[in-house]
């Protein structure tokens, strides 16, 4: 038996990289996944959704842009459909654009910080609604670059600051 089986995961971010991995991850483990990502991405999250179903795993993509709360709210509307609950958020999404801090305009600032902060807090807040009784659980992947900073990502590196305490 499958650790996750019966379980529902929401993955943001999850049409490539370390996103895609993780829905990968957990839909082997037996969980069924939401795959996340802006709506421009939808067709490499439906990619990664056919290599889950191809291995007899459950999937869905979902275009979500984390930043507003009515997609957020959405999203989870369309997990609690397709898979009747949910039980883990992978809060993953982070976009990032090389601005050197010398440039940075408060678009950029509020570009990076509406999608990589505030929409984790976003969907954390919203998971609550969603989780079981008994609980859910809450993943945030940051980066290294939270611990060493490269230029030009300022904006970015200051975005994926989490404690551990």
């Amino acid at each position: 038996m499958k650790i996750l089986n019966g379980k529902t995961a929401i993955v943001t971010g999850a049409a490539q990289g370390i996103g895609a991995a993780i829905a990968k991850r957990l839909a082997e483990e037996g969980a069924s996944v939401l795959v996340d990502d802006v709506g421009h991405r939808i067709m490499a999250a439906e990619r990664v959704v056919s290599e889950i179903t191809s291995e007899g795993g459950r999937a869905v993509a979902f275009p979500a842009d984390i930043s507003k709360p009515s997609e957020v709210k959405a999203m989870f509307q369309e997990a609690k459909k397709q898979f009747s609950k949910v039980d883990i958020l992978v809060n993953n999404a982070a976009l990032f654009k090389p601005v050197p801090l010398s440039d940075f305009s408060e678009e950029d600032f509020h570009w990076h910080f509406n999608s990589n902060v505030m929409g984790g807090f976003l969907c954390a807040r919203e998971s609550l609604a969603y989780f079981p009784e008994e609980g859910g659980s809450i993943i945030n992947i940051t980066s290294i670059l939270s611990r060493q900073p490269v230029t030009p990502f300022s904006i970015y590196n200051s975005t994926k600051e989490r404690s551990t305490r």
